[in-house]
């Protein structure tokens, strides 16, 4: 039989407000009423509003409609903070030009890579440029799993001077890991201009122009405490000078583009390693 209309906006309206779960703290009087491994360290309820006693005759069933909404999603997805920031905080376009996210530029990707090697030989040839590329990558095994990882590499001039690797496991998606190399690309980058006082200059190359956006967005969305840990990052290296610039820029793939290709390598070893993020990925419905 074919679902009605109706039957199909309630099943929507059901599933998006099972999703709302996910952005209520621990101590929320809902959560209170859920099963215990919806509460850190699975807890016993906070404060419960009293259950009405029956009689055991009249005690048709254990569940609740509360119940049944929350099947539709589940307490290890990724936790959604609608007030994650203070309104107060450091608004990223507050730095003018120090923090950049480059346009993709426009024509096909031969051209795109021609451009990007004539801009990358001026970016070496500036020693207080350390240049990033990252990457993530899904890799497909026997029985149809599936493995994830990230990678990412940094130079001075031509010399490779960073590799970075994390693997994601099987639970997360390829758009994670792209997100997760910018991250991890970031983290060393920092460390390795802490060995070297005259770079100021980060530049961060990925070919995923969807992550790049996101990385830079803190809106309540899948990735965002991604993007919130790749946020406190870039705001330390730009409070450190204000001589301190931070760059992400698309680059093409698949082209023969060295550091493209080295990033890609890695995210492919590491796929292989063990996942060290416990976590599924949750499709947020809007």
């Amino acid at each position: 039989m074919i679902p009605s209309p109706a039957n199909l906006f309630l099943d929507s309206t059901t599933k998006w407000a099972a999703i709302q779960f996910n952005k209520l703290s621990a101590n929320n009087p809902i959560i209170q009423w859920l099963p215990k491994r919806w509460r850190a360290n699975n807890n016993p309820p906070q404060l419960a509003p009293p259950l009405p006693s029956l009689p055991a005759s009249q005690c048709k069933s254990n569940t609740t409609q509360l119940l049944q909404v929350a099947k539709n999603t589940s307490p290890l997805n990724k936790q959604i903070f609608p007030f994650l920031l203070s309104p107060w905080r450091y608004i990223l376009t507050e730095f003018g030009n120090r923090l950049c996210l480059l346009n993709k530029p426009v024509g096909n990707k031969d051209k795109a890579a021609q451009l990007h090697c004539n801009q990358l030989r001026k970016l070496q040839a500036n020693r207080s440029n350390i240049i990033v590329y990252t990457d993530g990558l899904q890799k497909h095994t026997h029985h149809h799993f599936q493995r994830v990882g990230s990678g990412a590499v940094g130079f001075i001039g031509n010399q490779e001077t960073f590799t970075a690797q994390l693997g994601l496991g099987g639970k997360t998606e390829v758009y994670d890991a792209e997100l997760t190399g910018i991250l991890i690309g970031l983290h060393h980058v920092q460390s390795e201009a802490e060995k070297h006082p005259l770079i100021n200059h980060i530049i961060i190359y990925s070919d995923n122009t969807s992550a790049l956006t996101t990385i830079c967005d803190l809106q309540p969305r899948k990735g965002q405490i991604l993007a919130y840990d790749f946020y406190c990052n870039a705001i330390r290296w730009l409070e450190q000078s204000d001589t301190h610039q931070l760059i992400l820029a698309w680059c093409p793939s698949h082209l023969n583009i060295h550091g493209n290709k080295r990033a890609n390598e890695l995210a492919k070893l590491a796929t292989d390693l063990p996942g060290e993020i416990d976590t599924i990925t949750s499709h947020v419905l809007c």
